[in-house]
């Protein structure tokens, strides 16, 4: 079985901490990962709305803030990743208009990876569930391609995830 703090110690890593504002409340773990007094050398993104953040800034040695696209700017950006994809940019601003994606679209990061499960012919769920279960898998996929790892779903799932699964619940628990 891994050991999740020495892997988190030895390695590169880096922590998506998204929605910190609804879990921050007496979660000692996270207030002590977001301050940096666990895991100094994780690189780490958090997501939060600023009022529930503001104190814990002066820990982290970039800041930046998304506010969001408005609707002209979510159809440019669909727009050039179909032109830098050499495709069609029908399917993309189509996307756009699908209210249970919509909201997701705001967010630059998330709308890059909803165009990117849509070329992949990899967006058929239309549950927010399911949208982000395409994402992990996605991602999983990814990470495993990169890291020339030749485990297939279940074992990264098993190797990787259920540790970072257990951290988190744990986390949460505290």
């Amino acid at each position: 079985p891994y050991d999740i703090r020495m892997f988190l110690s030895t390695k590169k890593v880096c922590l998506i901490i998204d929605s910190y504002d609804e879990a921050f409340h007496q979660n000692y773990l996270l207030n002590e990962l977001v301050e940096g007094n666990k895991f100094r050398n994780a690189a780490m993104m958090v997501t939060s709305r600023l009022n529930y953040i503001r104190e814990s800034l002066k820990s982290f040695d970039k800041k930046f803030s998304i506010i969001g696209y408005d609707e002209k700017q979510r159809l440019e950006h669909v727009q050039r990743f179909a032109e830098q994809q050499e495709q069609d940019p029908t399917p993309y601003c189509i996307m756009l208009r699908d209210k249970n994606v919509a909201d997701l679209c705001i967010n630059p990061l998330n709308l890059t990876l909803l165009c990117i499960l849509q070329k992949n012919g990899e967006l058929k769920e239309k549950t927010r569930t399911g949208i982000y279960k395409g994402i992990h898998s996605f991602m999983k996929r990814k990470a495993s391609e990169r890291k020339e790892l030749n485990m297939n779903a279940d074992e990264i799932e098993e190797r990787l995830m259920y540790p970072l699964y257990k951290l988190a619940f744990n986390a949460y628990k505290e």
